[in-house]
């Protein structure tokens, strides 16, 4: 049995760590702890006001915001930072949290190492602008236009619901006081008011529901109805001629529907569409004609009247016409005239300044008779 005489091997030892390698490692630790905490301490809060009066003309973050950090001179520096001209006396400027961002960041400000807390937007007076008391501030205007227009419909609903449904027209003028409360009020409704006929001067006692409580006012308005104009009863085709029971009187609000409509049924009966007319439209004067007595391409009867003389001869109309139209005809030798349509199928060739041609008939010689 032989004996193993090769030599032992083994790991080389760890080397202990010793006491200042552990003190360096502490020291690493810390270092990053402390640059952290700078880091935190260097940034500043930012707290925007509601309200500011800048002493100078020019607006500053210190103006518009109350700033807070560790370090005074830092707040200081940031407080002194020019952001825009203020605002004229008597004038007001508004500015939010997104339009101060972008300011400073115009101006170099690592938003990063800040935070912006406080009002959503401050208002800016005019520097050294003083409060008056003389009085409440005038509502806008615009203002006072949407509260009259909630009042005109909450009374137009009422009428219809008590009065009929028509196209009532309101008009109302707010107090300032009204005109305010009516504007914050969630909900308008007429109580009671007006009397028959309902038209004229009138007064309505309204209910406002406010986020406080109901308050009542009294207001004044006046109310009338739009005239009576004449619109289809049915609907009306191309060239039809227009009886009595294709009309009917309706009110209409709309003044451009107004225009130039028609507002008696005599004015229509007999008259011929000259397009289509669906039902319930207004019929303006435009949208008819006398009926036509003679179409193009008909052939005419055609009379002149000269002294004691009447001449009867034929024409083919060239174009469409009603009574008393002035329309162009043709000859059987193709020569180019004008006659006045008389009726069905007739027409009458003027003379004197009312003629538009030299042509004259040449076939009218084929008929002639004397007027006794």
């Amino acid at each position: 049995m032989t004996e193993d005489t090769r030599p032992m091997t083994s790991r080389p030892p760890v080397p202990a760590r010793s006491a200042d390698g552990q003190l360096l490692l502490v020291m690493r630790a810390a270092l990053v702890v402390l640059a952290a905490a700078a880091q935190l301490v260097a940034g500043a809060e930012i707290r925007l006001r509601r309200t500011c009066r800048p002493a100078r003309p020019v607006v500053t973050l210190g103006d518009v915001a109350e700033i807070w950090a560790a370090d005074a001179a830092e707040a200081e520096r940031l407080a002194a930072i020019d952001l825009f001209p203020g605002p004229l006396p008597g004038q007001r400027r508004f500015l939010d949290v997104r339009q101060l961002q972008d300011l400073l960041l115009l101006r170099g400000v690592n938003l990063v190492d800040h935070r912006l807390s406080g009002s959503s937007q401050v208002a800016i007076e005019a520097a050294g602008a003083t409060r008056q008391p003389s009085g409440p501030t005038p509502l806008p205007g615009a203002v006072v236009r949407r509260a009259e227009e909630r009042v005109k419909t909450a009374i137009a609903r009422y009428l219809e619901q008590t009065a009929g449904a028509q196209p009532w027209m309101v008009e109302v003028q707010l107090t300032a006081g009204q005109a305010e409360l009516i504007a914050a009020g969630r909900d308008v409704q007429v109580q009671r008011g007006g009397t028959e006929p309902w038209t004229g001067s009138q007064q309505f006692r309204l209910a406002v529901r406010t986020d406080e409580a109901v308050a009542e006012i009294v207001v004044e308005a006046q109310v009338r109805l739009p005239p009576s104009v004449v619109v289809a009863a049915v609907s009306l085709p191309r060239d039809a001629i227009i009886r009595p029971g294709d009309l009917r009187f309706e009110r209409i609000a709309s003044l451009a529907s107004r225009e130039q409509a028609v507002l008696s049924p005599q004015q229509l009966i007999g008259k011929q569409t000259v397009r289509s007319i669906p039902a319930g439209t207004v019929i303006r004067a435009d949208a008819v004609r006398e009926p036509l007595l003679v179409r193009r391409n008909q052939v005419l009867t055609v009379r002149v009247a000269v002294g004691g003389v009447r001449v009867t001869t034929t024409a083919r109309a060239r174009e469409d016409g009603s009574l008393g139209d002035l329309i162009a005809v043709e000859s059987p030798e193709r020569r180019r005239y004008f006659a006045r349509v008389t009726g069905a199928q007739e027409v009458e060739v003027p003379l004197g300044p009312e003629r538009r041609t030299g042509e004259w008939p040449q076939r009218a010689r084929r008929s002639v008779s004397f007027v006794r």
